[in-house]
């Protein structure tokens, strides 16, 4: 993203963290994992390029999917499920830690169906 870009990033990053009543940047913060001053360089339009785990946490703070903190649609074209960390967090309710706990057990489920069963290799 460029400066302009990030500008308009970090405005909306701002207007969510309001709207989900986050009372300040500290709160948002502690509720995603990332520095203070990380996130208030981001809401500023500093940060250019964050990376793909910080879209994650903070979209997982608002309970909403990366496209949406991007501004993105959310339409899913394909019929799939938003990401498993938004998704657990907004059905379970579960804290950003337990969803990802609960994702790293999807995957090493779905590891080990990869490899197959004693059964199903008979």
């Amino acid at each position: 993203m460029n400066k302009e870009e990030a500008e308009a990033f970090g405005q909306r990053v701002k207007g969510l963290r309001q709207k989900h009543d986050y009372q300040s940047v500290r709160a948002l913060a502690e509720a995603t994992g990332l520095s203070h001053g990380y996130l208030a360089k981001l809401e500023r339009g500093e940060i250019e390029n964050p990376s793909q785990q910080t879209l994650e946490r903070i979209a997982s703070a608002f309970s909403e999917s990366v496209q949406q903190i991007l501004g993105e649609s959310d339409i899913n074209l394909g019929g799939g499920l938003p990401d498993m960390r938004t998704y657990f967090r907004r059905t379970l309710g579960v804290s950003l830690d337990e969803a990802d706990e609960l994702v790293g057990l999807v995957q090493k489920y779905q590891q080990g169906r990869k490899g197959g069963t004693h059964e199903e290799n008979q």
